[in-house]
């Protein structure tokens, strides 16, 4: 493809639709394949059209392509090894994780009937392996006691060489897994019908804080790691009490603190999860990816019961998290429910944010913070750099017809204690949120806090570029806060086509508070049905030059 002018970052533009026009360079998903705009694209031109579309990422041809060759080694050859025949049984009691790893060591089709397998050490995956169990709920894999928390259940069989960061010392600058670089990619595997079961209950989990504080050990390990790999596909597998994080894609190197301009050495890519089920992770992500692109994941339920009942709720318990140095993911079709965030794309402390993800036809269901976009503040930024630099944020985010369901506050969650947060935004731009049902009943849960303050969205930091579109909110809102801050050094802000109920606070309900210099905010077609006690739509406390209701 010919590039005539400046060069510039291709955008993310969600799903393609036909009914809509798309600038130069911008990608799009279609059927599992991503395609890229050739030039300006105008309303109603077919995704087929040589002109204007390129195939960027033929993801579906690669994978019918090992799915033909391993059906075809199965017609042909008759290899597909059902484990009972190699003694390895269920409902036994007995560890088999040797003799497991033994077996599928050189890759190939591996049948597991149903049953409990009990597993004493990770699982390790190679290239080229198939793994199907007799069902999602039939076959299960589930940890011993005797496993360390650090290890992880499955994984790519590279990752054993970091085994969850096992440590160097964080005070003096070594960050865990930087110098610990994965030796090879894992390709071509599937995952499918069976239960990961990391049994963290049973297990030795040890004193998160202490360990972080005495830089000893820097996380626990995932119940499914993928690690410097591509072509992988996780297809109807349940991942149900992990260590930290249930289903885990990372880079085979590290980018924590490494910078936000930094890129992590071999990135994991072309990953597909749909139809899994994750539940009750310890303390950290359902599913979570790391400095990877080109993941979809698609018709999946996360769930975190426990937090139902205040056992381990926090704020890291969040249900799909997108993280640190992610580009090109797309979350669709799913599901988050009992999480402290439903769905999250951010990035931490002076490491590259999240940038390009898409998020489709989701649901946040009982839930503190339905969505959080955020890229941590760091001390070595600049004004100007926070301002212009979109490298510095989290980047080009889209929400599309999503659902928030009664949303609440968790009683044992301190830092946000009767604060619910349908949109929670630090450092942000381009922030697209088009589409949104929000039904705001209380729950009846044993974990509900007895203030509630709902809040639809909070600024802080330096956000830029959010554009807010054809939201409706049913239920009577009541808050000692205005139902939509923008705050900090934001600017240019957009709201279009908002309607909702009975709003009763002592604030107005949009408070502008920004001390941006630059930008502007527009509001426009906002139906509320009714303003209680404070009977302001808005208030402006900081400098905005443009601002038009």
């Amino acid at each position: 493809m010919k590039i005539k002018g400046m060069r510039y970052v291709p955008i993310n533009g969600g799903q393609w639709d036909n009914a809509k026009s798309y600038e130069h360079l911008v990608v799009v998903l279609y059927k599992g394949d991503s395609y890229i705009s050739n030039k300006n694209v105008p309303a109603g031109v077919d995704i087929t059209d040589i002109e204007y579309w390129s195939l960027f990422s033929n993801y579906n041809a690669q994978l019918d392509h090992l799915k033909q060759s391993l059906k075809e080694i199965n017609l042909n050859s008759g290899i597909i090894k059902n484990v009972a025949a190699y003694d390895i049984l269920p409902n036994t009691n007995a560890n088999l994780s040797d003799k497991i790893n033994k077996l599928i060591s050189g890759g190939g089709i591996f049948y597991f009937p149903k049953g409990v397998y009990i597993i004493d050490k990770p699982i390790n995956i190679n290239s080229n392996t198939v793994i199907i169990g007799e069902s999602a709920t039939d076959t299960i894999f589930r940890c011993s006691v005797k496993m360390d928390c650090v290890e992880h259940s499955f994984c790519s069989s590279n990752a054993l060489n970091i085994n969850a960061r096992l440590c160097k010392n964080i005070a003096s600058g070594g960050y865990p897994g930087v110098d610990d670089i994965c030796q090879y990619y894992v390709h071509d595997v599937i995952l499918k019908n069976f239960t990961i079961d990391g049994n963290w209950q049973n297990r030795k989990i040890y004193n998160y804080d202490k360990e972080y504080q005495n830089n000893i050990i820097r996380e626990r390990g995932s119940n499914l790691e993928i690690q410097r790999c591509y072509n992988w596909t996780v297809d109807g597998v349940n991942s149900i009490n992990g260590c930290q994080h249930n289903i885990n894609v990372r880079a085979g190197a590290f980018s924590y603190g490494m910078g936000r301009d930094y890129t992590a050495l071999y990135p994991s890519y072309n990953i597909e999860i749909i139809n899994c089920y994750t539940n009750n992770q310890f303390a950290d992500d359902g599913i979570t990816t790391h400095d990877s692109y080109n993941i979809l994941i698609s018709d999946c339920v996360v769930e975190c019961k426990n937090n139902i009942n205040g056992v381990n709720a926090s704020a890291i318990s969040n249900g799909i998290e997108i993280d640190d140095g992610s580009r090109y993911v797309t979350v669709q079709n799913c599901i988050s429910r009992y999480n402290f965030c439903g769905f999250q794309a951010k990035g931490h402390i002076d490491t590259p944010p999240a940038q390009h993800i898409s998020f489709i036809n989701c649901i946040a269901e009982n839930t503190n913070f339905g969505f959080s976009f955020a890229c941590n503040d760091s001390n070595t930024d600049t004004l100007s750099d926070t301002y212009f630099n979109n490298d510095s944020k989290c980047y080009d985010i889209t929400v599309s017809d999503c659902k928030i369901i009664n949303p609440y506050s968790f009683n044992n969650s301190e830092d946000w204690r009767g604060q619910v947060h349908y949109f929670s935004l630090l450092n942000v731009a381009e922030i697209n949120i088009k589409g949104l049902c929000v039904v705001d009943n209380l729950p009846t849960h044993n974990n509900v806090n007895d203030t509630q303050n709902h809040l639809f969205m909070r600024s802080r930091g330096v956000c830029d570029r959010v554009n807010i579109e054809n939201v409706v909110i049913t239920g009577d809102i009541e808050s000692n806060t205005s139902f939509i801050q923008f705050d900090g050094e934001s600017r240019n802000l957009n709201i279009t086509n908002f309607t909702m109920g009975t709003f009763n606070s002592v604030k107005p309900l949009i408070s502008y508070n920004s001390t941006s210099q630059y930008g502007y905010c527009n509001i426009d077609k906002l139906i509320v049905r009714e303003l209680k006690n404070n009977k302001n739509i808005y208030s402006v406390a900081g400098t905005v030059k443009g601002w038009r209701t």
